[in-house]
């Protein structure tokens, strides 16, 4: 714990704190502080690409498991409904051939009906 603290107090001596990485004034005479600052400069540069292509990478990787997502969601929505299609077309095919059915059956009766009349002379 008293390590960090002097690490911590360390680095408060060495850098100050802004938005870009800069030696303590009272550093900045000191070679080995400059190459450390340069170092330090040159890590944290590497970084910030680093993270800027990984940000890339993932922002890929979501767009194309949304992507996914959707496709596979689309794809069980079309099943679905497909199932749902045919369960509609075999309900009105059987509607269709009951009726049919019972069509043939009423051409029937008036068939036997007119053969069973009597046939009248004029």
């Amino acid at each position: 714990m008293m390590e960090n603290a002097s690490n911590n107090k360390f680095l408060e001596l060495v850098l100050t704190t802004n938005t870009t990485l800069q030696f303590h004034p009272r550093f900045a005479n000191i070679v080995k502080f400059r190459t450390l600052h340069h170092s330090m400069e040159d890590g944290l540069l590497k970084l910030a690409i680093r993270v800027e292509q990984m940000f890339d990478d993932l922002s890929q990787l979501t767009n194309e498991i949304v992507r996914e997502a959707t496709l596979e969601k689309l794809m069980k929505m079309l099943i679905e409904h497909y199932a749902i299609m045919n369960q509609m077309m075999n309900v009105a095919i059987q509607s269709m051939h009951n009726q049919l059915g019972q069509l043939i059956i009423d051409v029937n009766e008036y068939k036997i009906q007119r053969l069973n009349r009597p046939i009248t002379e004029s």
